[in-house]
């Protein structure tokens, strides 16, 4: 994961599709994985807008812990 810079390629959206798509086949629990690319896409503003209203906060509890 770290030396294919995984987390870094989840910036681009096709990136996220294609690792929720990998992560479904894994396991037959998470086959719903590859249905949520959809909403992802669809809501992709709204949860940008969270995300970096959120993201702060997090980065700032873990320096804490």
């Amino acid at each position: 994961m770290w030396q294919g810079r995984w987390l870094e390629s989840y910036q681009h959206i096709e990136n996220i599709e294609f690792a929720l798509s990998r992560m479904s086949n894994r396991r037959p629990t998470m086959t719903v994985l590859s249905q949520c690319f959809p909403y992802i896409e669809s809501n992709y503003h709204q949860l940008d807008e969270v995300f970096s209203a959120f993201y702060p906060e997090i980065l700032t509890a873990s320096k804490r812990f």
